[in-house]
């Protein structure tokens, strides 16, 4: 094979490469002016109370509890508290206007400096913001509508799937590095709402996961 040959080969197949490479890159956008979240099938509860399970899972060790959750979204306030099966509290958080305030905590939750605040954000994550308070971008990834809300250095994705589509994750980054991602497992039909029974959490930035499961709910929605 000559020299010219063998530069028309390399060639080839460098331009070839890029080809596949950029096919599997590519993600069909979708032009700002037409994005918008799917309208979800029954609307989501702005004020309720739930009792949960909850199961942490931490440094490689786990605690399981059961959970009361009050909840204002409209007020973007919380209150939660949780205790062992056997009756021993865990914590007592509390979220007012987006600011968190650690009541009590058990020394597995606060021996690292600032997780139970961090606790108490994630909780806000997994149910506040149904949908992007913004729309920055969106696109197609498989068979999912990813949407994109970003303010600052921070931004969420809000990926829907399914037929019709809701809401099945929201990722979250700060500086393009993911720092949570929430996975919405399944949801229930109550009194015309749209709920929750199960979402899992993980936080790359504090190490931790969280499931959450759902027991027993009460709407205080007037409809």
């Amino acid at each position: 094979m000559n020299s010219k040959t063998s530069h028309i080969l390399r060639s080839t197949f460098c331009i070839s490469l890029l080809f596949l490479t950029g096919c599997a890159m590519f993600q069909p956008r979708v032009p700002l002016e037409l994005a918008h979240a799917p309208e979800p099938p029954l609307p989501t509860p702005q004020t309720f109370r739930a009792v949960q399970s909850v199961v942490f899972s931490f440094y490689g060790r786990s605690m399981t509890g059961i959970g009361v959750l009050s909840l204002d979204r409209t007020a973007r306030s919380f209150e939660l508290s949780c205790m062992t099966p056997m009756g021993t509290k865990l914590f007592d958080l509390r979220m007012v206007n987006d600011e968190p305030e650690v009541l009590f905590a058990l020394p597995f939750f606060t021996e690292k400096e600032g997780f139970a605040e961090a606790v108490a954000h994630d909780i806000a994550r997994v149910y506040f913001d149904p949908e992007p308070p913004q729309i920055s971008r969106a696109w197609r990834k498989g068979d999912d509508l990813v949407i994109e809300s970003s303010n600052g250095d921070c931004a969420v994705e809000y990926r829907y799937r399914g037929n019709p589509l809701v809401l099945a994750e929201k990722r979250f980054f700060r500086r393009r590095a993911l720092e949570a991602r929430i996975d919405y497992v399944d949801a229930v039909e109550q009194e015309g709402f749209r709920c929750i029974s199960k979402a899992k959490l993980k936080s790359r930035t504090h190490g931790y996961q969280l499931t959450i499961r759902t027991k027993k709910l009460i709407i205080n929605d007037q409809k």
